[in-house]
């Protein structure tokens, strides 16, 4: 699926996407600084204090309005938007990074944001009860009994576009796995034909990408 690099030939339209814990942020940020372009978190547009989500009208036309421009970077999983995104994206990048890499990186921000009481959106904070990893967990176990509320279900994006409700408990466990199926899947629809798509498999790999395509930047390559 080879494309021209819109990152060195003209505006810049990025959707990064990953299992939580990835970094994609963190990704979504560096490269908004390195090619002062805007960065937009879709979960900063969806979360509203008390960990409320916006109605799904107020969120769609929130990110209807933040890829209006010419030059922005948006990271998040939320697949009721991806009509809205991807058709006006160029760059697409996908963190698919091994599980302990995941799992290590997000025992990192958890900690971190528990112990420093960091303020996400909004407000709201992770506590030991709503720390996003449990309510993934919470969120498989309901679906496995049965109880799970369809009204408490948006907003956990982890794997929202490809979870389906028949799935059994070990594959709603394993999004990460599903990810790896099901996104070469969706890169082949119509949708994703005119995106730049980009694999990386470790934040090393990330760093030497993102390194490198500065550098393409600058010499104007």
């Amino acid at each position: 699926m080879t494309q021209p690099n819109p990152l060195t030939t003209g505006d810049k339209r990025i959707i990064v996407i990953g299992t939580t814990g990835s970094g994609k942020t963190m990704l979504a940020q560096t490269i908004a600084q390195r090619f002062a372009i805007t960065h937009v978190e879709l979960d900063a547009l969806y979360w509203g204090p008390e960990w409320t989500p916006y109605p799904e009208d107020e969120f769609r036309a929130s990110v209807e309005r933040s890829t209006r421009g010419k030059n922005w970077v948006i990271d998040g999983n939320h697949g009721d938007i991806r009509d809205i995104v991807w058709p006006r994206a160029n760059t697409l990048i996908w963190l698919d990074y091994s599980l302990p890499v995941i799992f290590w990186n997000l025992s990192k921000r958890t900690t971190r944001r528990l112990i420093f009481r960091q303020e996400l959106w909004q407000g709201n904070r992770e506590t030991w009860r709503n720390q996003f990893l449990w309510r993934i967990i919470s969120r498989s176990l309901r679906r496995a009994v049965g109880t799970a509320d369809p009204k408490d279900e948006r907003g956990l994006s982890i794997d929202d576009e490809i979870a389906e409700p028949d799935q059994s408990t070990a594959q709603t466990l394993n999004a990460h796995q599903r990810r790896r199926a099901v996104y070469p899947q969706l890169f082949e629809l119509g949708e994703a034909a005119h995106l730049n798509i980009i694999i990386l498999r470790s934040p090393k790999e990330a760093r030497q990408w993102l390194e490198s395509e500065v550098q393409r930047v600058q010499i104007g390559y």
